[in-house]
Protein backbone atom coordinates (compact mmCIF):
# COMPACT_ATOMS: atom_id res chain seq x y z
CA UNK A 1 0.00 0.00 0.00
CA UNK A 2 1.24 3.57 -0.65
CA UNK A 3 1.34 6.51 2.09
CA UNK A 4 -0.79 8.87 1.31
CA UNK A 5 -0.65 12.79 2.22
CA UNK A 6 -3.89 14.49 3.40
CA UNK A 7 -5.98 16.65 1.08
CA UNK A 8 -4.82 19.73 2.86
CA UNK A 9 -1.25 19.36 1.83
CA UNK A 10 -1.87 18.61 -1.51
CA UNK A 11 -2.47 21.76 -4.35
CA UNK A 12 -4.89 21.01 -7.42
CA UNK A 13 -2.90 22.29 -9.53
CA UNK A 14 -0.74 18.93 -9.60
CA UNK A 15 -2.88 15.75 -8.27
CA UNK A 16 -3.94 12.74 -8.36
CA UNK A 17 -7.52 11.41 -7.57
CA UNK A 18 -8.49 7.65 -7.32
CA UNK A 19 -11.90 7.52 -8.32
CA UNK A 20 -14.45 4.63 -8.10
CA UNK A 21 -16.76 5.27 -11.32
CA UNK A 22 -20.00 3.38 -10.75
CA UNK A 23 -21.12 1.71 -13.30
CA UNK A 24 -23.72 3.02 -16.49
CA UNK A 25 -22.01 6.17 -15.35
CA UNK A 26 -19.31 7.79 -18.65
CA UNK A 27 -15.49 8.07 -17.93
CA UNK A 28 -16.30 11.65 -19.34
CA UNK A 29 -18.99 12.46 -16.86
CA UNK A 30 -16.88 11.17 -14.04
CA UNK A 31 -14.10 13.92 -15.18
CA UNK A 32 -16.86 16.31 -15.93
CA UNK A 33 -17.66 15.85 -12.04
CA UNK A 34 -14.41 16.28 -10.82
CA UNK A 35 -13.84 19.34 -12.81
CA UNK A 36 -16.81 21.05 -11.58
CA UNK A 37 -16.54 19.78 -8.09
CA UNK A 38 -12.62 21.47 -8.10
CA UNK A 39 -12.88 24.08 -10.02
CA UNK A 40 -10.36 23.02 -12.44
CA UNK A 41 -10.40 23.01 -15.97
CA UNK A 42 -7.34 21.03 -16.80
CA UNK A 43 -7.99 17.26 -15.48
CA UNK A 44 -7.06 13.71 -17.34
CA UNK A 45 -7.62 10.26 -17.38
CA UNK A 46 -5.15 7.51 -17.24
CA UNK A 47 -7.29 5.06 -19.31
CA UNK A 48 -11.25 5.18 -19.39
CA UNK A 49 -13.71 2.31 -18.60
CA UNK A 50 -16.75 1.36 -20.83
CA UNK A 51 -20.45 2.69 -19.64
CA UNK A 52 -21.25 -0.96 -17.93
CA UNK A 53 -17.74 -1.55 -16.22
CA UNK A 54 -16.95 0.18 -12.93
CA UNK A 55 -14.00 0.88 -10.89
CA UNK A 56 -10.88 2.51 -10.29
CA UNK A 57 -9.86 5.50 -12.82
CA UNK A 58 -7.09 7.17 -11.53
CA UNK A 59 -7.61 11.21 -12.07
CA UNK A 60 -5.00 13.54 -12.61
CA UNK A 61 -5.39 17.76 -12.25
CA UNK A 62 -3.09 20.42 -13.54
CA UNK A 63 0.11 19.89 -14.66
CA UNK A 64 0.20 15.99 -12.96
CA UNK A 65 -1.39 15.39 -16.34
CA UNK A 66 1.79 15.54 -17.64
CA UNK A 67 1.99 12.18 -16.00
CA UNK A 68 -0.76 10.24 -17.92
CA UNK A 69 1.88 8.43 -20.17
CA UNK A 70 3.26 6.27 -17.22
CA UNK A 71 -0.49 4.61 -16.74
CA UNK A 72 -2.29 4.46 -20.02
CA UNK A 73 -0.01 0.86 -20.83
CA UNK A 74 0.16 0.31 -17.34
CA UNK A 75 -0.60 -3.21 -15.73
CA UNK A 76 -4.39 -3.04 -14.21
CA UNK A 77 -6.28 -5.98 -12.01
CA UNK A 78 -10.03 -6.92 -13.37
CA UNK A 79 -12.84 -8.66 -11.07
CA UNK A 80 -14.80 -9.65 -14.05
CA UNK A 81 -17.71 -11.45 -14.58
CA UNK A 82 -19.04 -13.67 -18.05
CA UNK A 83 -22.30 -14.65 -18.03
CA UNK A 84 -23.83 -17.84 -20.34
CA UNK A 85 -26.26 -18.19 -22.60
CA UNK A 86 -26.45 -14.77 -24.43
CA UNK A 87 -23.81 -12.92 -27.36
CA UNK A 88 -23.45 -9.67 -28.09
CA UNK A 89 -22.13 -7.61 -30.92
CA UNK A 90 -20.16 -5.62 -28.16
CA UNK A 91 -19.32 -8.96 -26.24
CA UNK A 92 -20.76 -6.97 -23.22
CA UNK A 93 -23.84 -6.55 -21.37
CA UNK A 94 -24.73 -3.29 -23.86
CA UNK A 95 -24.91 -4.68 -26.68
CA UNK A 96 -27.51 -6.26 -29.24
CA UNK A 97 -27.71 -9.66 -28.65
CA UNK A 98 -26.82 -11.79 -31.81
CA UNK A 99 -27.04 -15.18 -30.42
CA UNK A 100 -29.02 -16.84 -27.37
CA UNK A 101 -29.51 -20.54 -25.72
CA UNK A 102 -32.22 -21.25 -23.44
CA UNK A 103 -30.90 -20.61 -19.73
CA UNK A 104 -31.19 -25.16 -19.07
CA UNK A 105 -28.97 -25.45 -21.72
CA UNK A 106 -26.39 -22.77 -20.65
CA UNK A 107 -26.81 -24.30 -17.29
CA UNK A 108 -26.00 -28.07 -18.87
CA UNK A 109 -23.26 -26.48 -20.84
CA UNK A 110 -21.93 -25.03 -17.30
CA UNK A 111 -22.51 -28.04 -15.25
CA UNK A 112 -20.86 -30.52 -18.08
CA UNK A 113 -17.71 -27.98 -19.20
CA UNK A 114 -16.35 -27.01 -15.18
CA UNK A 115 -12.80 -28.75 -16.04
CA UNK A 116 -12.37 -27.83 -19.40
CA UNK A 117 -13.59 -23.97 -19.13
CA UNK A 118 -11.33 -23.30 -15.91
CA UNK A 119 -8.11 -24.76 -17.18
CA UNK A 120 -9.04 -22.83 -20.78
CA UNK A 121 -9.21 -20.00 -18.36
CA UNK A 122 -5.67 -20.49 -16.42
CA UNK A 123 -4.04 -21.08 -19.90
CA UNK A 124 -4.74 -17.23 -20.72
CA UNK A 125 -1.66 -16.98 -19.05
CA UNK A 126 0.19 -17.86 -21.94
CA UNK A 127 -1.12 -15.59 -24.56
CA UNK A 128 0.96 -12.66 -25.59
CA UNK A 129 -1.52 -11.55 -28.58
CA UNK A 130 -5.13 -10.80 -29.22
CA UNK A 131 -7.77 -9.48 -31.44
CA UNK A 132 -9.08 -6.66 -29.98
CA UNK A 133 -13.44 -6.42 -29.97
CA UNK A 134 -14.79 -4.68 -33.05
CA UNK A 135 -16.50 -2.30 -30.66
CA UNK A 136 -13.45 -0.35 -29.51
CA UNK A 137 -11.65 2.57 -29.46
CA UNK A 138 -8.95 1.84 -31.89
CA UNK A 139 -8.54 3.50 -34.84
CA UNK A 140 -8.42 2.66 -38.13
CA UNK A 141 -8.24 4.69 -41.26
CA UNK A 142 -8.70 7.87 -39.36
CA UNK A 143 -11.42 6.51 -37.25
CA UNK A 144 -12.71 4.36 -34.29
CA UNK A 145 -13.27 0.37 -34.60
CA UNK A 146 -16.54 1.00 -33.29
CA UNK A 147 -17.57 4.19 -35.76
CA UNK A 148 -16.88 1.75 -38.50
CA UNK A 149 -18.94 -0.64 -37.20
CA UNK A 150 -21.74 0.95 -36.70
CA UNK A 151 -21.55 2.46 -40.12
CA UNK A 152 -21.09 -1.02 -41.34
CA UNK A 153 -18.20 -0.59 -42.40
CA UNK A 154 -15.83 -3.83 -42.95
CA UNK A 155 -13.28 -3.53 -40.43
CA UNK A 156 -9.68 -6.07 -40.52
CA UNK A 157 -9.05 -6.83 -36.97
CA UNK A 158 -4.84 -6.80 -36.42
CA UNK A 159 -3.59 -8.91 -33.00
CA UNK A 160 -2.27 -6.56 -30.43
CA UNK A 161 0.95 -7.75 -27.92
CA UNK A 162 -0.88 -8.51 -24.26
CA UNK A 163 0.13 -10.02 -21.28
CA UNK A 164 -1.73 -11.74 -18.91
CA UNK A 165 0.26 -12.07 -15.91
CA UNK A 166 -2.31 -13.87 -13.92
CA UNK A 167 -6.12 -15.74 -14.86
CA UNK A 168 -8.12 -17.30 -11.48
CA UNK A 169 -11.56 -18.20 -11.52
CA UNK A 170 -12.81 -16.80 -8.47
CA UNK A 171 -16.61 -18.24 -8.70
CA UNK A 172 -18.22 -21.57 -11.07
CA UNK A 173 -21.56 -20.99 -10.88
CA UNK A 174 -23.79 -22.90 -12.89
CA UNK A 175 -27.55 -22.01 -11.89
CA UNK A 176 -26.66 -18.43 -12.28
CA UNK A 177 -25.16 -19.13 -15.51
CA UNK A 178 -21.89 -17.09 -14.45
CA UNK A 179 -18.06 -17.36 -13.80
CA UNK A 180 -15.88 -14.95 -12.35
CA UNK A 181 -12.66 -14.33 -12.97
CA UNK A 182 -9.75 -12.46 -11.84
CA UNK A 183 -7.18 -10.66 -14.58
CA UNK A 184 -4.03 -9.40 -14.01
CA UNK A 185 -2.91 -7.97 -17.17
CA UNK A 186 -1.37 -5.51 -19.46
CA UNK A 187 -2.69 -2.31 -20.62
CA UNK A 188 -4.29 -2.32 -24.14
CA UNK A 189 -6.16 -5.77 -23.02
CA UNK A 190 -9.65 -6.12 -23.62
CA UNK A 191 -11.39 -8.33 -20.88
CA UNK A 192 -14.28 -7.98 -23.23
CA UNK A 193 -12.14 -10.04 -25.98
CA UNK A 194 -12.33 -13.16 -23.65
CA UNK A 195 -16.29 -13.68 -24.14
CA UNK A 196 -16.03 -14.06 -27.66
CA UNK A 197 -12.91 -16.45 -27.09
CA UNK A 198 -14.72 -18.39 -24.94
CA UNK A 199 -17.82 -18.86 -27.15
CA UNK A 200 -15.68 -19.25 -30.07
CA UNK A 201 -13.29 -22.04 -27.99
CA UNK A 202 -16.82 -24.12 -26.81
CA UNK A 203 -19.62 -22.87 -29.35
CA UNK A 204 -21.67 -21.46 -26.23
CA UNK A 205 -22.77 -17.61 -26.52
CA UNK A 206 -21.44 -15.67 -23.97
CA UNK A 207 -20.80 -12.13 -22.96
CA UNK A 208 -19.07 -9.67 -20.42
CA UNK A 209 -21.52 -8.59 -17.91
CA UNK A 210 -19.53 -6.88 -15.44
CA UNK A 211 -15.89 -5.68 -15.13
CA UNK A 212 -14.55 -3.87 -12.18
CA UNK A 213 -11.17 -2.34 -12.19
CA UNK A 214 -9.13 -2.89 -8.70
CA UNK A 215 -5.45 -1.36 -9.39
CA UNK A 216 -3.58 0.42 -12.18
CA UNK A 217 -0.23 0.37 -11.59
CA UNK A 218 0.78 0.54 -8.11
CA UNK A 219 -2.29 2.07 -7.19
CA UNK A 220 -5.35 0.54 -6.03
CA UNK A 221 -8.90 1.16 -5.40
CA UNK A 222 -9.35 2.48 -2.05
CA UNK A 223 -12.84 1.77 0.32
CA UNK A 224 -12.79 5.42 0.18
CA UNK A 225 -12.26 6.23 -3.36
CA UNK A 226 -14.29 9.50 -4.72
CA UNK A 227 -17.46 8.65 -6.18
CA UNK A 228 -19.59 11.71 -7.21
CA UNK A 229 -22.37 12.97 -4.85
CA UNK A 230 -21.18 10.52 -2.12
CA UNK A 231 -17.78 11.90 -0.59
CA UNK A 232 -15.33 14.20 -0.92
CA UNK A 233 -12.11 13.64 -3.31
CA UNK A 234 -8.85 13.35 -1.76
CA UNK A 235 -6.27 15.01 -3.27
CA UNK A 236 -2.94 12.17 -3.58
CA UNK A 237 0.24 14.11 -3.98
CA UNK A 238 1.74 12.60 -7.46
CA UNK A 239 5.04 10.91 -5.67
CA UNK A 240 2.75 8.68 -4.12
CA UNK A 241 1.29 7.22 -7.49
CA UNK A 242 5.08 7.24 -8.88
CA UNK A 243 6.50 5.04 -5.36
CA UNK A 244 9.47 3.84 -7.46
CA UNK A 245 10.90 6.92 -8.50
CA UNK A 246 13.44 8.54 -6.38
CA UNK A 247 13.04 11.91 -5.13
CA UNK A 248 15.71 14.55 -3.73
CA UNK A 249 14.92 17.72 -1.85
CA UNK A 250 16.31 21.12 -1.93
CA UNK A 251 15.38 24.08 0.25
CA UNK A 252 12.89 26.76 -0.02
CA UNK A 253 15.17 29.19 -0.82
CA UNK A 254 16.19 27.25 -4.25
CA UNK A 255 12.23 26.62 -5.15
CA UNK A 256 12.30 30.21 -7.14
CA UNK A 257 15.23 28.73 -9.56
CA UNK A 258 13.47 25.75 -10.56
CA UNK A 259 10.52 27.85 -11.15
CA UNK A 260 12.44 29.65 -13.58
CA UNK A 261 13.84 26.55 -14.79
CA UNK A 262 17.50 26.88 -13.75
CA UNK A 263 19.55 23.97 -12.97
CA UNK A 264 20.12 23.96 -8.93
CA UNK A 265 23.50 22.32 -8.20
CA UNK A 266 23.31 18.89 -6.95
CA UNK A 267 25.10 19.89 -3.71
CA UNK A 268 22.17 21.69 -2.38
CA UNK A 269 20.19 18.49 -2.57
CA UNK A 270 19.83 16.35 -0.11
CA UNK A 271 19.79 12.61 -1.38
CA UNK A 272 21.33 11.27 -4.47
CA UNK A 273 20.31 12.03 -7.80
CA UNK A 274 20.04 8.28 -9.72
CA UNK A 275 23.26 6.36 -10.81
CA UNK A 276 21.30 5.42 -14.22
CA UNK A 277 21.31 8.19 -17.36
CA UNK A 278 17.55 8.90 -18.34
CA UNK A 279 16.04 7.84 -15.20
CA UNK A 280 13.32 9.99 -13.71
CA UNK A 281 13.19 11.30 -10.44
CA UNK A 282 11.34 14.19 -8.34
CA UNK A 283 12.90 17.41 -6.96
CA UNK A 284 10.77 18.21 -3.71
CA UNK A 285 10.72 21.06 -1.07
CA UNK A 286 11.42 19.72 2.49
CA UNK A 287 7.38 19.69 2.55
CA UNK A 288 7.09 17.26 0.19
CA UNK A 289 5.55 19.64 -2.36
CA UNK A 290 6.91 18.42 -6.09
CA UNK A 291 8.82 21.47 -7.89
CA UNK A 292 9.96 19.42 -10.86
CA UNK A 293 10.09 15.99 -12.71
CA UNK A 294 13.57 15.48 -13.90
CA UNK A 295 15.92 13.48 -15.78
CA UNK A 296 19.06 12.03 -14.99
CA UNK A 297 21.41 12.94 -17.69
CA UNK A 298 25.72 12.47 -18.06
CA UNK A 299 27.06 14.65 -15.12
CA UNK A 300 23.93 15.97 -14.41
CA UNK A 301 20.13 15.74 -14.85
CA UNK A 302 17.43 18.19 -16.94
CA UNK A 303 13.79 19.19 -16.32
CA UNK A 304 11.08 17.13 -18.00
CA UNK A 305 8.32 19.49 -16.59
CA UNK A 306 8.23 22.25 -13.82
CA UNK A 307 5.51 21.44 -11.72
CA UNK A 308 5.13 24.80 -9.81
CA UNK A 309 4.01 27.73 -11.31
Amino acid sequence: MISLKTTASVSPSCAAVLANKPAEMASTALIHALRKHLGIRRIGHTGTLDRFASGLMLLLTGKATSFAEFFLHADKNYLSEFSFGVSTDTQDSHGKIIQEVSNEKAKDFLRAHETELTEYIQSWVDLKEQIPPVYSSIKQNGMRLSEHARLGHTVHLKPRKINVYESKVLSYEPEERKVEVFLKVSGGTYVRSFARDIGEKFGIPVHLHKLCRTQVSSSRLEDDAWVPNENEPKLLCIQDILPSWPRVTIDRSHAAKIAQGMIVRTSEMTGSLPEHIHQNFFIEDPSGCPLAWAVRSTGSYRYRRVLTS
